[in-house]
């Protein structure tokens, strides 16, 4: 977990000793996408950033259980968010309308991270690339804490994307400009 290092809140690489470590290789390249997934299905609450680089292609699966009431906080880069939004509006429409998803943007994230109700997960990509190589998950309190401290740290600096609140996506409903 040479990526948690980098980070400027200080955790013991052995509070990850009990981690369950999904890599993408041994022939399952979408191992580490399809245990995010699983984690996803088994909370009603996620925080973290960057993680639409954990699960871009489980957008439908992910896309449902906010619309169903998972509350979804994400900060994410700006690039990625605007692609994702053009290239689904009408799923980004329906997460945002529902109320329950929050989108701030932060320019360097350093993997993806997510905060479940029980265990923390961190996703590393390939060097160079978005492609998710390994995503490490626990039940650790230490990571918790540490993951919490990391996310209120790039939270404080992130900036709100307006048109992903369910003010704006109303907005739009009502003045028929929905998104195409």
């Amino acid at each position: 977990m040479k990526a948690v290092q980098d980070v400027p809140v200080d955790l013991e690489l052995e509070a990850f000793s009990d981690a369950v470590v999904t890599s993408a290789e041994h022939g399952d390249s979408y191992g580490p996408v399809a245990r995010f997934v699983s984690l996803v299905e088994e909370t009603d609450s996620l925080r973290g950033f960057d993680m639409d680089i954990i699960a871009p292609l489980y957008l439908d699966e992910i896309q449902q259980r906010i619309v169903n009431g998972m509350e979804t906080e994400e900060i994410a880069v700006a690039d990625v968010t605007r692609n994702i939004l053009d290239s689904h509006p009408e799923k980004c429409f329906n997460a945002c309308s529902s109320g329950k998803l929050t989108v701030k943007l932060q320019d360097d994230l350093p993997f993806g991270l997510a905060i479940f109700d029980h265990p923390v997960g961190i996703g590393v990509c390939e060097p160079g690339t978005r492609f998710l190589r390994t995503f490490a998950d626990t039940d650790s309190r230490e990571v918790r804490e540490w993951a919490e401290a990391v996310y209120d740290l790039y939270d404080a600096e992130a900036t709100l994307m307006e048109e992903f609140t369910s003010q704006e996506f109303t907005r739009a409903m009502e003045s028929d400009t929905k998104p195409k």
